[in-house]
């Protein structure tokens, strides 16, 4: 079988090291997004110094630019509009969908897509071919046992709930 082989991307920014990458989406044209929020409870209200990042120019000539820089509040799940050039980042400890806008090549424009209440907020995100956003809202197991899904529409509204086994999204 063949060995697969890891290696490092990126470790620092500006002569810092990243606190540590959480999620990851991919771009059909090969740029690399991440969230770097450090492990869980490092960066928070307390101190929101988590990041998103964008990696463009291939493995060669890479390129590694913060879209937001050292200002949220434990980004974690990430995922890309089927176009592409909508960015949506679930920042969990402010219980909100951050999401990025790309006006023009490489700025990207944020903005509160939708605002939670209740848990702790969301942890994962992933987008379909309709733009339809999932997003799995966390919950400590000592306050409930039902997990949640939403479903929010691309202009931010909740549209439907699936409730799962397990809060710990």
């Amino acid at each position: 079988p063949e060995e697969h082989k890891q290696d490092v991307v990126v470790a620092v920014y500006e002569h810092k090291p990243l606190r540590g990458p959480n999620s990851v989406a991919v771009k059909s044209t090969g740029e690399i997004f991440f969230t770097d929020g450090g492990p869980f409870g490092s960066t928070g209200l307390h101190n929101p110094a988590g990041s998103v990042f964008m990696i463009s120019g291939g493995i060669a000539g890479q390129i590694l630019r913060p879209i937001s820089l050292e200002q949220l509040a434990y980004p974690s799940g990430i995922a890309l509009d089927p176009s592409g050039t909508i960015l949506y980042v679930t920042e969990m400890m402010t219980n909100r969908i951050l999401r990025y806008t790309q006006m023009t090549e490489g700025v990207w424009h944020g903005s509160v897509l939708y605002q939670l209440s209740g848990r702790v907020g969301p942890s994962c995100i992933a987008v379909d071919k309709q733009g339809s956003l999932y997003v799995g809202h966390f919950e400590s197991r000592q306050h409930t046992d039902e997990g949640r899904v939403l479903i929010i529409s691309p202009q931010g509204e909740l549209t439907s709930t699936i409730s799962t086994q397990g809060p710990e999204i």
